[in-house]
């Protein structure tokens, strides 16, 4: 197995491109970090891709925090020549995002003394709406002037979903996604009582994350209704699909998702070291 590296999304996706859009949504999470990247990329991401005979095993990418995710050919690509590729050049891996039996075999040959943490999450995918229901209030694109109480959710959310207390990261967070456009409020009766965001578009579809509502205003249906109202948006948009990510172990999300029109795809594993 060769395994080359890349300093920048540009020529990482000039030779995996097509490789990784034959599983497009499988793939959603590496293409739509290094898609924006292409023109300036200041990332400091690790891209790598692994070949035999010039026919292509896998590609991924290490973020500067320390995440892998990878893609393959089929689950039963050997990734020991990753791993001892990795240890060799000191490569400092936190994280691991992929499908269940690859994260597996991943941490065990990562990870000797098996001591490692895993959440495992469900992708959920919308082709088109189920029928409109009772809607009551408005979705707006957040600005600038919401601020203050958007990053007060989004520090929220990291907290709920990563255990990440970091309030100037959040703010900082909630700037870069406003001024990219990706980030939207509900507004009911004059009021803001929800939040979601879009990220990592795709040449087909496109993902809605960071749905949170405020822990006093939950139980009213704000967050299905903005998230119908989202996925109709993007739709209209020409995006063939949405894609969403729920944990697995929280049925209420899921059962909520389902009556929007979305539907379990598969099911992968994000494992701390």
């Amino acid at each position: 197995m060769k395994i080359t590296t890349y300093d920048n999304a540009l020529y990482f996706l000039e030779r995996n491109l097509d490789f990784l859009n034959k599983k497009e949504i499988e793939n959603s999470r590496i293409l739509g970090i290094t898609l924006p990247l292409k023109t300036n990329d200041t990332s400091n991401n690790l891209y790598f891709d692994a070949t035999i005979n010039n026919k292509p095993q896998l590609a991924g990418l290490v973020t500067a925090g320390g995440l892998l995710i990878v893609a393959v050919q089929s689950s039963s690509t050997d990734l020991l020549p990753l791993v001892v590729f990795f240890k060799h050049k000191a490569i400092q891996i936190k994280e691991v995002i992929a499908p269940f039996q690859l994260s597996e075999t991943f941490a065990h040959l990562w990870s000797s003394d098996s001591l490692y943490q895993s959440v495992f999450q469900i992708r959920h995918r919308l082709d088109e709406l189920n029928p409109a229901i009772d809607i009551h209030g408005n979705l707006l694109k957040a600005k600038l002037s919401h601020i203050e109480k958007v990053a007060e959710w989004v520090h929220g959310f990291r907290l709920e979903a990563f255990s990440l207390d970091d309030k100037k990261g959040a703010y900082e967070l909630t700037r870069h996604k406003i001024e990219n456009n990706e980030l939207y409020i509900w507004e009911r009766e004059g009021k803001l009582v929800s939040m979601a965001g879009v990220a990592r578009p795709t040449q087909n579809g496109i993902t809605i994350n960071y749905v949170y509502t405020p822990i006093q205003l939950r139980k009213n249906g704000f967050a299905t209704q903005l998230v119908w109202k989202m996925s109709q948006l993007m739709l209209q948009k020409g995006y063939k699909f949405c894609t969403l990510i729920t944990d697995a172990s929280n049925p209420t999300a899921n059962n909520i998702y389902r009556k929007i029109g979305y539907y379990p795809l598969d099911t992968f594993q994000r494992i701390h070291f």
